[in-house]
């Protein structure tokens, strides 16, 4: 957690908004809510960064490493209330 919260405000914020809570007229997801578009677990979350999805937001594969792509992934799961 406190590994990718640096992170996402560099990376994730500019988008998602510093607390996640995204922007619905712009079409970028809430982070911290329990409606997920492409599945909720960490594993799920890991693989949306990874690979990117919607044509919208980009893969994130080439840019961080597997630790950093599961902090992250543990990190917008935990602030989404996942235990």
């Amino acid at each position: 957690m406190t590994r990718a919260a640096p992170i996402f405000q560099a990376q994730c914020a500019s988008c998602h908004g510093p607390a996640g809570l995204g922007d619905q007229t712009q079409g970028v997801p809430n982070l911290t809510d329990q409606e997920w578009f492409y599945g909720s677990s960490r594993a799920d979350i890991r693989g949306q960064i990874w690979a990117g999805k919607g044509g919208v937001m980009p893969s994130w594969k080439s840019r961080f490493d597997p630790e950093t792509l599961k902090a992250l992934a543990v990190y917008i799961h935990a602030n989404a209330g996942g235990q």
